[in-house]
């Protein structure tokens, strides 16, 4: 733009107003040329007009970065210059960019892109409306969890979903869990979720994970399998179900040349909290198995209390 142009200038005093020092490495008439003082402030609050100009015509990435730019000055009279800008011609990472603005305007047109024609924009409208906790976020986000959503939307719309504690979208999420259609970070979120909130209706797919990490080693080779598994086995805890013939068909036999059989019938024979119980005696890195106590005194309470203490001299621990 030039070294006299107002945003040069700006960039000017700010330098020089860190580094003093810097002066000295400037030629004169520039270290010492004034700002335009009735067009900085409108450049720092981010209302210059060629942002607009930018907004409104530039190209995509202008746009966008203008759009973060403007955002800054969150007053209703700028959100609608902003969406006189943007006009009918919204995109996904337009509305991300506008997404620190929560004055009236800005929810209002939100709701509106939620009908646009472009999932990107419908979905970024979304989790815009699902950050406020708008009632109408969650059956605008449920729609991304059909096999016909690409899987990135899925995935975004999914972590939100759970962020929210929606009960009702837990069928269409334990079909993506089961499925594998869930990065690892969003699978541990939802079955965090399902032990915080109680989802019952997760408990087979928690007895899974935690029998097929027991049952096949391979499932608890990664950090993040391991973690998964940590996680469904707080969450089991917390939902609490008991075996069930469904959960036979859903595991199949205890693998016989199994290190961790005798857990595994345990846990069949008698529950989760006698899988726990089995696990402090079994071969379960101590990094996993230590996180089985306190699900098991959740479980137990007061009863489990003669067993806590045997574990607590043995040298098990």
């Amino acid at each position: 733009h030039g070294l006299e142009s107002p945003i040069a200038q700006w960039l000017l005093k700010a330098l020089l107003a860190r580094h003093p020092e810097a002066a000295a490495k400037l030629p004169s008439q520039i270290a010492a040329a004034p700002p335009e003082e009735e067009t900085l402030p409108a450049l720092y609050a981010g209302t210059a007009p060629p942002l607009f100009r930018a907004l409104r015509s530039g190209s995509p990435e202008a746009r966008i970065e203008a759009a973060r730019l403007l955002a800054r000055t969150d007053t209703e009279r700028n959100a609608q210059a902003i969406l006189a800008a943007i006009g009918r011609s919204p995109s996904g990472p337009l509305l991300r960019a506008l997404s620190p603005m929560r004055v009236r305007p800005i929810q209002a047109a939100m709701g509106r892109w939620l009908e646009h024609a472009d999932p990107e924009v419908q979905l970024e409208a979304a989790e815009y409306l699902a950050a406020l906790k708008d009632e109408r976020a969650p059956a605008a986000l449920r729609k991304f969890l059909g096999q016909e959503s690409p899987a990135q939307l899925t995935e975004r719309a999914a972590a939100a979903l759970i962020a929210l504690n929606d009960s009702l979208a837990v069928p269409q999420l334990l079909a993506l869990l089961e499925s594998g259609c869930l990065s690892p970070a969003t699978r541990c979120a939802f079955v965090q979720a399902a032990g915080k909130q109680r989802w019952q209706q997760a408990g087979p797919a928690l007895v899974a994970i935690v029998w097929r990490g027991l049952a096949e080693p391979r499932h608890l080779a990664t950090p993040e399998d391991r973690k998964l598994w940590l996680c469904a086995i707080e969450a089991i805890a917390t939902v609490g179900p008991v075996w069930t013939p469904q959960f036979e068909k859903l595991v199949g036999p205890v693998p016989p040349a199994s290190l961790y059989a005798p857990a595994l019938v345990a846990m069949r024979n008698g529950g989760v909290a006698d899988l726990f119980a089995a696990l402090w005696r079994s071969p379960l890195p101590d990094e996993l198995r230590q996180h089985t106590v306190i699900p098991f005194a959740r479980l137990r309470g007061a009863s489990g209390a003669e067993r806590l203490m045997e574990l607590l001299e043995s040298p098990v621990l």
